[in-house]
């Protein structure tokens, strides 16, 4: 946006303002050239889940340990990965090229921001080194470490440098700025686990589709609550159903009206990949049907009959971010009752079929 300005008869304002737009662009120019050249003295490829810290961010924290200039001769070369080995826990591999040296560390941790934290401060440690690296500073301990929520770099040469050169504190801009392996200093990412094992979890509103055990499909609104525990979720489960008319073959104008209600348990045990999960369930659920019979001369009475079913079914979904996604779900159950709709003085309506096969979708919160 401009702003319109007056010029006088000498010039001299018109000069004066120019110059404060040359200064002005320049100083923006240099900023963003700063902004997007990498860390000083080191090349890094990143490569984590959704959720962890990424390349950006391990490279921000290599910025604010390290400063603006480093000691090592030469530009450090890293490779980074984290991988998920399971629920609970995550896998660094860091890989660093120093000239010619090449040395591999191993960390395992529950938190991926600690092994994001850890290999910042390892090669912070590194680039800050006074005296030339050697294979040993480079490889680090050969034996398996694991990241602690304090962030600290494995042993060997990064234990041993810490102790000739601490890595300077940020500026008082950042004074209040949670350290590399806290977890505050991440950004919320999607599907990322949880330190904590019990996770509340609500699925409402659900969408079902049902195939049986009424004679023709029918949809219902639904829900689910219950918790995960890790790789295990618990929850239970109610749909209440469209109502449903069934018509007597052999009597025209008469039929029944039937009403259906369930309440289910499922426990399922997911896979993670990344921002996607795959969970294979089992399901017992307790069916209440209710029929009224319609037509001429037919006396409103209700019957009611409940009974069990059994079955198993699978779950997909992609979480957008720690606490919300989306899932789609097909059951496939087997009911352990039949039962008759029948009319006083017409006979048999209809028969329940003997299973159902069910597809649900909606939003899954996790608090």
């Amino acid at each position: 946006m401009t702003s319109p300005l007056t010029q006088n008869s000498s010039g001299g304002c018109a000069r004066h303002f120019a110059a404060m737009a040359l200064s002005a662009l320049s100083a923006w120019l240099a900023t963003a050239t700063a902004l997007g050249q990498p860390a000083p003295g080191l090349d890094l490829h990143w490569q984590a889940p959704v959720g962890c810290p990424q390349q950006s961010d391990v490279r921000d924290r290599f910025r604010k340990l390290t400063g603006a200039t480093s000691s090592t001769t030469g530009q450090l070369q890293a490779d980074g990965a984290i991988t998920q080995t399971d629920s609970a826990r995550f896998h660094l591999r860091l890989i660093v090229h120093s000239g010619k040296l090449v040395g591999e560390r191993n960390l395992d941790s529950s938190s991926c921001v600690d092994l994001a934290g850890a290999a910042a401060v390892t090669l912070a440690l590194l680039m800050r080194s006074e005296a030339p690296l050697n294979e040993q500073d480079i490889r680090g301990s050969q034996q398996p470490s694991t990241a602690t929520s304090s962030a600290a770099p494995p042993g060997g040469a990064a234990s041993e440098t810490a102790e000739r050169t601490e890595p300077e504190k940020p500026t008082t801009n950042d004074a209040h700025e949670p350290s590399p392996a806290s977890p505050d200093a991440r950004s919320p990412g999607p599907s990322e686990t949880s330190p904590r094992p019990w996770r509340v979890v609500l699925q409402a509103p659900r969408a079902a589709l049902s195939i049986g055990p009424l004679p023709q499909p029918s949809w219902a609104l639904a829900f689910g609550t219950g918790a995960n525990y890790k790789r295990w979720r618990f929850l239970l489960e109610g749909a209440d159903w469209k109502q449903q008319h069934v018509p007597a073959q052999n009597f025209p104008g008469y039929g029944a009206d039937v009403d259906r209600a369930t309440a289910g348990l499922r426990t399922c045990r997911a896979e993670r990949f990344s921002a996607f999960e795959v969970a294979p369930c089992l399901l017992l659920s307790l069916e209440h049907i209710s029929a009224r019979g319609t037509g001429a001369h037919i006396a409103p009475r209700s019957e009611q009959v409940t009974f069990l079913g059994v079955g198993a079914g699978v779950r997909a979904g992609v979480y957008l971010a720690r606490w919300f996604g989306f899932f789609v779900g097909v059951d496939a159950q087997i009911e352990t009752a039949r039962p008759r709709i029948s009319i006083d003085g017409v006979g048999a309506v209809g028969e329940l079929g003997p299973a159902t096969l069910t597809a649900t979708v909606g939003p899954e919160w996790i608090l």
